[in-house]
C-alpha cells in the first residue's frame, strides 16, 4: 500500500514538475524588491530570477515570500553551507538545487555563513527543526506566513524526498503556472479598470475568468482580492433584479423572464445569477404578489446602511422586509434587494425591531 501511494505521488509531481521546469526556465529576471504593502505590484517582476539557479537568495527573502504571495505557490527553504568540503553535502545541496519536483515552489538559499537569517527561516525550523535533523543541507517547505508544509533532512531517499513534496504541495492545496497566475492578475485589473468606467458586462466577463479558477484553492490571494468586489457585482446585480421584479409585477413576464436569461449569463458564478434564476422558477402569480407587497410597503425614513464587512454605505430607506431580504430605495431613486444577512448587526436589528412593530 505504501509503495502503490508512492508510485502515484511520483506519477503526480513528474507530471507536475515538468510543466513547473518548462515555466521556470521562461521567467523574466526579478529586478527590484516587492514592497509588501503595495497593491499595484507588476506581477512580471515577481517570477524567480532565471539565473543562475532559480533560487532568490536569503537577503532576498522579503521579495520571495511576496512573490509566493502573488503567484499562489508555497516556498522552499534550503539552508546549507556553500563553502563546504564535504562531497556528499555538496551533490546534496546541487541534486535539490535541480530537483523538478521543485517547480511549483518560490525557492530560497540560505547559507549558514549568513549572519542575519530571515526570521520566516527561524520560523519553519522551529516547527521543523526535528523533521529536518542535525545536519546539512535542510529543506523546509511552507508559506509565507510561516506555516510549515514539511521538511527534508540531509541524506534522504529520493523517494523520501519526493514523497514530503507531495505531502507539502496537497497541505497547501492548489497551484497555479506562474504565467497563468500572472495574466489573472493583470485580467483583475482590467476589471476593475472596465467597472470603474461603467463598462459592467465586459467587466463581468473577466471576473468570471478569475472566478472559474477558484476552485483550485480558493485561499490564494488573487482570489480573496476578487472576493473584495464581489459586494458592488452583488449590488449592481440586484438594481438589475428589482427592475425585472417591477416587469414582473406590471403584466410583462415575457420580457421578464428574457432579462432574467440575461442575467444568469453575464452574472454566472456569482450570486446575482443565483437570485435570477430562483425568480425564473418562482410561480408567476407568487412573483407579482411579492413584488406588489413590496410597491405597497409603508417607507421609512431615510437612513444609512452598512454591510457585513464595514466596508460598504448607501443611503436608502427601507421599503420592504421578505423572505430574508430587505427592498431599499436609494437617493437617487434606484432600488436595490439585500440579504439581511448582509448587513451589519445594527442594520439587522434595526430590520427586526421594523418588523415586530
Amino acid at each position: 500500500m505504501k509503495m502503490r501511494y508512492c508510485l502515484v505521488v511520483l506519477g503526480f509531481l513528474g507530471a507536475l514538475a515538468v510543466a513547473g521546469l518548462a515555466v521556470a526556465q521562461e521567467q523574466p529576471v526579478a529586478t527590484e524588491p516587492a514592497n509588501a504593502d503595495s497593491a499595484a505590484v507588476d506581477p512580471g517582476k515577481l517570477m524567480p530570477p532565471r539565473s543562475p539557479t532559480g533560487w532568490y537568495s536569503s537577503a532576498e527573502m522579503n521579495h520571495a515570500s511576496q512573490a509566493a504571495v502573488m503567484l499562489g505557490q508555497p516556498l522552499v527553504v534550503m539552508l546549507t553551507d556553500p563553502e563546504s568540503t564535504c562531497p556528499k553535502c555538496q551533490a546534496q545541496t546541487k541534486e535539490w538545487m535541480q530537483a523538478r519536483e521543485l517547480g511549483f515552489f518560490v525557492r530560497v538559499l540560505v547559507s549558514t555563513k549568513d549572519t542575519n537569517r530571515p526570521p520566516l527561516l527561524s520560523t519553519l525550523q522551529q516547527l521543523g527543526g526535528e523533521k529536518a535533523g542535525r545536519f546539512i543541507p535542510q529543506l523546509y517547505f511552507g508559506t509565507p506566513t510561516g506555516q510549515l508544509l514539511g521538511a527534508v533532512p540531509y541524506g534522504v531517499e529520493r523517494v523520501q524526498f519526493v514523497n514530503a513534496v507531495g505531502m507539502a504541495l496537497t497541505e497547501f492545496g492548489g497551484v497555479i503556472p506562474p504565467d497563468q497566475m500572472a495574466a489573472m492578475w493583470k485580467r483583475l485589473s482590467q476589471a476593475r479598470q472596465l467597472w470603474s468606467d461603467g463598462k459592467f458586462t465586459p467587466a463581468l466577463r473577466a471576473y468570471q475568468e478569475i472566478k472559474r479558477a477558484e476552485g483550485t484553492n480558493p485561499n490564494l490571494a488573487i482570489f480573496q482580492e476578487l472576493k473584495q468586489d464581489e459586494q458592488q457585482i452583488l449590488e449592481k446585480g440586484e438594481e438589475e433584479l428589482a427592475a425585472v421584479r417591477e416587469l414582473l409585477a406590471s403584466g410583462d413576464p415575457r420580457k421578464g423572464r428574457t432579462e432574467l436569461a440575461d442575467i444568469r449569463r453575464r452574472y454566472a458564478g456569482f450570486q446575482p445569477a443565483d437570485d435570477a434564476k430562483q425568480l425564473q422558477e418562482a410561480k408567476p402569480a407568487e412573483t407579482a404578489r411579492n413584488a406588489a407587497e413590496a410597491d405597497a410597503a409603508d417607507s421609512s425614513d431615510v437612513r444609512s446602511w452598512t454591510d457585513a464587512t464595514g466596508k460598504h454605505h448607501i443611503e436608502a430607506e427601507l421599503i420592504a422586509v421578505k423572505d430574508g431580504w430587505v427592498r431599499l430605495k436609494r437617493t437617487s431613486g434606484d432600488l436595490v434587494s439585500v440579504p439581511v444577512a448582509r448587513l451589519s448587526q445594527a442594520d439587522q436589528k434595526y430590520v427586526a425591531q421594523g418588523q415586530r412593530r
